[in-house]
């Protein structure tokens, strides 16, 4: 048997995501970013003592610098959950954009099968 969870019955709305910073981002900025991240987040709109948002330094690859990002909104109203989201996104992109910080760019590699119709005209 396995046990059923009532959405509806719980008692929060979580939101984890990782924000991507390119990966030549300097140390002082990705800093920086940690920075902003926590400072939007302290003390929020529907948070609970017990589950304070967290933000680290999470990935360093070739592609990016990951962050991770995680809050919980109490109670779980959805729809305001969803305005304190992207109050929360709105304020992250502004205040990046003033120090300078971008978001990385998808990697995305397309390989595509060469033209025959384009050698035969040749």
């Amino acid at each position: 048997q396995s046990e059923i969870e009532n959405v509806g019955r719980r008692p929060y709305i979580r939101r984890a995501v990782t924000i991507e910073l390119p990966s030549d981002t300097a140390s002082a900025k990705v800093k920086r970013a940690l920075e902003i991240l926590r400072k939007i987040l302290e003390n929020h709109e529907g948070m609970a003592e017990d589950y304070p948002p967290r933000v680290f330094l999470r990935d360093v690859n070739e592609g990016s610098v990951g962050i991770f990002m995680i809050y919980w909104y109490h109670p779980p109203a959805y729809w305001d959950f969803l305005a304190f989201s992207e109050r929360v996104t709105l304020q992250m992109s502004e205040q990046f954009e003033a120090e300078g910080i971008s978001f990385a760019a998808p990697a995305l590699t397309v390989h595509m099968p060469p033209d025959e119709k384009s050698h035969e005209q040749r």
